[in-house]
């Protein structure tokens, strides 16, 4: 196969864009449900999504071109092994991460500001934080915390293969959101219990969720606390969890979540951090492209960031924590080990 010259490489990168849009309609329109069947025609498709044939067609030749789907002369149109990431209830499912990304979309196109200022460039485009839009806006918090749903079950998987929780009684989940980690805990581990801290509005839909089956009875382990873990986190537990929290913010905001969790700890309580740990130098391995682009993505959304091992180390030795080991996941993410010192 002939390489692409560099101005097509380019080319192809400069329309990102484009295909992040291809990707968002292809969800919105729930596309690759449609076809987890088997093929289907265009006339079908826009039967079914109530849209232009024409329009659609074209889009959907958009989306083969990408790698989302397969075009066959017979039959139509296919999923291919990346559209099927795109169905809903699969594992591994990345389809509300898709339709989460609407004001991502918007915000990368205010990244020079960014670089030329250092202000976020969510808070410049909305006039306001990441979190108080979230709490402002309940479609858009609902479809956030619903593409976070699917990463922590993820995430849950990984650290129930790689981590011992079964010496602990008591773990607490905080920046928790809907519980999906905390309670894929409690059920490989019957002996633990757990509490899930979160902003209120957030606990509270978790709330009425643990009251439904089949998660009711488990769910009865697991207390639920609303709180602001940048004031202060819950006391009593001998783990403390935090998974993709301080990614979200500053250095000087993390320095005050971390204290707030050693000032609620006991001296034998441990604290587990699932973050991704940047490499020191960069390299050309296929899990370098999206380590920095969720870094940008921090950059852009929130003004956190990701970090390195020697960064992490600093965190927590101001905040009364000693790392003491990291334990790579499969996927981007570490699982961080510490101890209160």
């Amino acid at each position: 196969m002939p390489s692409v010259p560099p101005q097509m490489a380019l080319a192809r990168l400069m329309t990102g864009y484009a295909v992040a849009q291809l990707i968002y309609v292809a969800a919105k329109l729930g596309l690759a449900d449609l076809l987890k069947d088997g093929p289907q025609s265009i006339d079908e498709l826009a039967r079914l999504t109530e849209t232009d044939k024409n329009s659609l067609y074209r889009v959907m030749r958009g989306l083969v071109a990408a790698g989302v789907f397969q075009e066959n002369d017979a039959t139509g149109f296919e999923l291919s092994a990346v559209g099927q990431c795109l169905c809903t209830g699969v594992p591994g499912s990345m389809s509300a991460m898709a339709l989460c990304s609407d004001e991502s979309y918007f915000v990368w196109g205010h990244l020079l500001h960014t670089v030329k200022t250092g202000e976020t460039a969510f808070n410049h485009l909305y006039d306001m934080d990441r979190y108080q839009y979230l709490r402002e806006h309940p479609e858009a918090a609902a479809k956030f915390h619903a593409a976070m749903s699917g990463l922590s079950a993820q995430i849950a998987e990984a650290v129930v293969k790689l981590y011992d929780l079964s010496t602990f009684d008591k773990v607490i989940d905080v920046g928790g959101g809907s519980g999906t980690l905390l309670l894929t805990l409690l059920r490989a581990h019957p002996s633990l219990r757990g509490v899930l801290f979160d902003q209120p509005a957030v606990v509270e839909e978790a709330t009425e969720q643990f009251a439904k089956e089949p998660i009711a009875a488990l769910a009865k382990r697991c207390e639920v606390v609303a709180g602001d873990f940048l004031t202060s986190v819950p006391a009593g537990g001998d783990a403390y969890l935090l998974s993709h929290v301080l990614h979200n913010w500053d250095d000087e905001n993390c320095r005050s979540i971390l204290r707030n969790c050693r000032a609620a700890m006991g001296e034998q309580s441990k604290l587990l951090l699932i973050e991704i740990v940047l490499p020191g130098r960069l390299n050309q391995s296929p899990m370098t492209y999206p380590i920095v682009m969720t870094d940008l993505q921090m950059l852009v959304m929130t003004g956190g960031r990701e970090r390195t091992e020697p960064e992490f180390r600093a965190l927590l030795q101001d905040a009364g924590f000693e790392l003491q080991r990291v334990i790579q996941t499969r996927g981007l993410d570490s699982l961080i080990e510490c101890v209160p010192v």
